[in-house]
């Protein structure tokens, strides 16, 4: 006797969904234009800051550095007389 085979019909499996494209309207691309603007103005910031703090810090001005300058120019020059230039740096000095 021969034998049987048994066959498996299988269904095929249902296909998601087709998803409808939508036409764009004026309000969808107002929409993605502010979501993009917004999006790259804070990568910009984000990039900004983190550039900033990398560069070299700059040199402060000591404020009584230029009367210490000037009673310097003034003892290399032999002036006469220098003690109001160092008065003038003093003071300041006491005032911080």
């Amino acid at each position: 006797m021969p034998r049987r085979t048994s066959s498996v019909v299988t269904t095929p499996k249902p296909l998601p969904p087709s998803t409808q494209v939508q036409q764009p309207s004026l309000m969808q691309t107002v929409k993605e234009g502010f979501a993009f603007g917004a999006g790259s103005s804070i990568a910009h910031s984000l990039i900004n800051r983190y550039f900033n703090n990398i560069t070299a810090p700059t040199e402060k001005v000591k404020p009584c550095e230029s009367y210490l300058q000037a009673y310097d120019n003034c003892i290399i020059n032999d002036t006469a007389y220098c003690g109001d230039k160092r008065d003038a740096y003093r003071t300041c000095m006491q005032e911080k």
